[in-house]
Formats: C-alpha cells, structure tokens, sequence
C-alpha cells in the first residue's frame, strides 16, 4: 500500500500530537512507559492476549514514525525534481538531435553549391580555352 503525501502528513500531525518519545519497555512484562509524561500504558494486547511484540511495535513505531515519514516525503520531493531534470535532458537532446539534423543538412546544401560554382568555373574556363584556340585572339 503506498501512502499519499496528506496521509504521510496526517501520521506527522497524530506523532505531534501524541505524548512525546522515546517510548521504552515499562518495569511490568508488557506496559510501555511514556518518560516525558512520567506514565505507563500497560496491557498491550489482541483479544485479551498481551503480546510482547505488540509493545515492541508501538514503541519502536512512536520512536521512529516523524523520521521515517520526514524521510519519505524527502525522497518523493527529490524524486519529483530528478524526473524534471531528466524530461529536460530528454528535451535538450531531442533539440540537439533536431540541430545536429539541420546542420547536417546545410552543410549538404553548401556542399552542393560548392561542387556547382567549382562545375561553372570550370566551364567557363573551359570556353574561354576554346575561344583562345579557335582563332587566337582571347577577346
């Protein structure tokens, strides 16, 4: 089951709210002892059972909800920036792809035009030869 960030929140406001840690064991074999307030809950039990790891649980859930939920929302937070950083890498390479496309293609196109004036030189030279040969007079 994932949490969502307001019950992540709600769980904060219930530990802020509740008698202050760290909870430990109490003197009798299943109570929890709350020092700050200088009381014991005891009898933690399921259907008239008390259980050891109920206490346990409880205690070790008291002493550590605030730092696991601080922790979560931390995480989601740096999660939710990490997938931004990378949709804007993933658009800056798309960009550069689209660049690197583009000038691939001008170089092609001046390429082109290059090989088309060295070819219309080259034809003009080739007719001032023959207008030379023809009847030696260049003019």
């Amino acid at each position: 089951m994932t949490l969502t960030d307001a019950q992540i929140r709600n769980l904060l406001a219930m530990e802020y709210q509740a008698s202050p840690g760290p909870w430990t064991k109490a003197d009798d074999a299943h109570g929890i002892r709350c020092p700050a307030q200088g009381y014991s809950i005891t009898g933690v039990s399921i259907k008239g059972i008390i259980l050891e790891e109920n206490r346990d649980i409880i205690i070790a859930a008291r002493n550590h909800l605030r730092a696991l939920c601080e922790e979560v929302l931390r995480l989601r937070a740096a999660s939710d920036h990490t997938r931004a950083l990378c949709q804007e890498v993933l658009r800056l390479r798309v960009a550069n792809d689209d660049l690197e496309q583009r000038n691939a293609d001008l170089h092609e196109i001046v390429g082109q035009r290059f090989d088309f004036l060295e070819q219309r030189e080259a034809a003009k030279d080739g007719a001032l030869r023959e207008s030379d040969n023809g009847d030696g007079d260049p003019a």
